[in-house]
């Protein structure tokens, strides 16, 4: 082997330098690079379920996106509230009755001519240590309403029963294994609304297309029996024109 090659191995095979000896600007990217900050971690997704949401009967029951920007939240048009701590064991039964100015706030919310009486009765039980309770009761009214046919105004009494369950609103998260009950609503807070209760029975009791009795759609075509033409058939004029070609 010649002194070239020879001196060319032992180039190759030459150790780097250690760190206190790096050229300047390779020190510098170095040491810069250990000076930057971590990247913070990725925030941690949310879980695809979210606590179920339902009629809002109990306090602070709204979420965020549905809050006012400000203020308080508004007044029922037909509040009755009471404390579920205060309760006694045995549960406890309410007779409520909407006044006049009430029944009128309610009939333009649910838009209906009026709102000439509404009455209900509620019973609240606990459910023992589960945190929960028993909500039974029936709302009543007699309305106003206008026929989706004639469009006349007509009275009527409509009348909703109701058995519910009211749970802690973290043990109705949407998990696996978690069915849907329509009987079972969240509770968040301590304050229940009798009169909203009857109130969104009361609307769920509405027929959305109400129709008086015995209304009915007139007929505007011919009338059978009375002799009045009948119209032409455009295909049979088409065949005749056919048959003359």
């Amino acid at each position: 082997m010649s002194m070239g090659a020879r001196r060319r191995v032992r180039l190759s095979l030459r150790r780097l330098p250690p760190m206190c000896v790096l050229p300047q600007t390779l020190r510098s990217r170095h040491l810069m690079k250990q000076s930057l900050p971590k990247a913070s971690p990725i925030p941690r997704r949310r879980r695809p379920h979210e606590p179920r949401r339902s009629r809002q009967m109990t306090r602070n029951s709204r979420s965020d996106e549905e809050r006012p920007p400000s203020g308080p939240f508004p007044t029922p048009e037909f509040s009755r509230p009471i404390e579920l701590a205060e309760l006694p064991a045995g549960g406890q039964r309410w007779t409520l009755e909407a006044s006049a100015e009430e029944c009128a706030a309610l009939a333009r919310r649910f838009d209906l001519g009026a709102i000439e009486s509404l009455q209900g009765v509620v019973r609240v039980m606990p459910l023992g240590g589960a945190g929960g309770y028993w909500v039974e009761g029936r709302v009543e009214a007699h309305i106003t309403q206008r026929c989706v046919v004639s469009l006349e105004p007509f009275d009527v009494d409509v009348a909703d029963s109701f058995r519910i369950e009211l749970r802690p609103a973290e043990d109705l998260e949407d998990g696996p294994g978690v069915a849907e009950d329509e009987d079972v609503e969240p509770l968040e807070g301590s304050t229940l609304d009798l009169g909203e209760l009857l109130a969104q029975h009361l609307s769920l009791a509405l027929d959305p297309h109400p129709r008086k009795p015995g209304a009915a759609l007139a007929w505007t075509g011919p009338r059978a029996g009375t002799g009045e033409e009948k119209p032409q058939n455009p295909f049979a004029a088409l065949g005749a024109l056919k048959r003359k070609m």
